[in-house]
C-alpha cells in the first residue's frame, strides 16, 4: 500500500465517518426539536414513538408512529387528565 492509497482509504472512512455522525445528530437532536415545535410532543416522546413504531411495525408504520402518539397526547390531556383531576 502507498501513501496516495493509505491517503484515500484514510479520506474515504473520514467521510463515512462524519456521514454517520451527522445521521446521529440529526435523528437524536435535531428531528425530536423539530417535532416539538411543530407537533407539540416532547423530544423524548418523539424519539420512544419512532422506535416503537419501527420495531414493532417496520419503517412503513413508524411513518405513522408520531400521528398517532401526538393524537393519543391530546386524548390524554382532553378527556383522561380532567377526569382524573375531577375526582
Amino acid at each position: 500500500m502507498n501513501a496516495c492509497d493509505f491517503g484515500e482509504a484514510l479520506h474515504s472512512n473520514m467521510n463515512e465517518t462524519l456521514a454517520n455522525f451527522n445521521l446521529i445528530v440529526e435523528g437524536n437532536v435535531i428531528v425530536p426539536k423539530v417535532m416539538q415545535a411543530n407537533v407539540g410532543l416532547p423530544p423524548f416522546f418523539t424519539v420512544v414513538a419512532l422506535l416503537a413504531g419501527a420495531t414493532l411495525y417496520g419503517v412503513a408504520r413508524a411513518l405513522l408512529a408520531l400521528p398517532l402518539a401526538a393524537a393519543l397526547r391530546v386524548y390524554l390531556q382532553r378527556l383522561v387528565v380532567p377526569a382524573i383531576q375531577k375526582k
